[in-house]
């Protein structure tokens, strides 16, 4: 088995086990990362799944990787106001779950806020219309479970390649749809 064979079925068998870990089937529900997408190839991608190739394998691991160095950049800074991959299951009629990277709560100022963690070959001088339609989706989730808290947002976008990180900050979720 060549090494290109061996790192695309062991990267394979790596996703589809963190993914029924940590998300369960997504074959049963809308992520929000799904919302901000072209519908039609959501729903194909849902009746007919595909195998990733090893670049869209890459890019699922970069994604993890950057997601964790954040969290040890918070923790070596002394937070440990903060939850990753917290589960938000919409109150629709359709599945839609939402798995937010990070929810910092300040219990004393009744805030939540979410951190959604974007990796990405270059920074967008903007955050991308998907990132935020994933955003809102989990502030308003949040918000729902949350509602004595007032809920915050931002995006931290990481090229770990160059080293570069941009921060879009300044989100509410008065404009979602719950």
């Amino acid at each position: 088995m060549d090494i290109h064979t061996t790192l695309l079925t062991s990267l394979r068998s790596l996703a589809h086990q963190q993914t029924e870990e940590t998300l369960g089937d997504r074959r049963d529900y809308l992520g929000a990362s799904d919302i901000g997408y072209c519908p039609r190839k959501v729903i194909f991608e849902r009746l007919h799944a595909s195998e990733h190739d090893l670049a869209t394998l890459l890019r699922f691991e970069r994604g993890h990787m950057a997601e964790d160095i954040i969290a040890k950049a918070f923790s070596a800074a002394g937070y440990t106001n903060y939850e990753r991959q917290v589960e938000i299951i919409m109150p629709t009629s359709s599945p839609v779950k939402a798995h937010v990277d990070f929810v910092f709560t300040s219990k004393s100022h009744k805030i939540k806020s979410v951190l959604e963690v974007k990796s990405t070959n270059t920074i967008p001088d903007h955050p991308y219309g998907s990132w935020e339609s994933q955003l809102y989706l989990q502030m308003g989730g949040l918000q729902h479970r949350y509602p004595e808290y007032t809920v915050k947002g931002a995006i931290l976008a990481l090229d770990l390649a160059q080293g570069e990180v941009a921060f879009f900050n300044g989100y509410s979720p008065q404009d979602t749809i719950f």
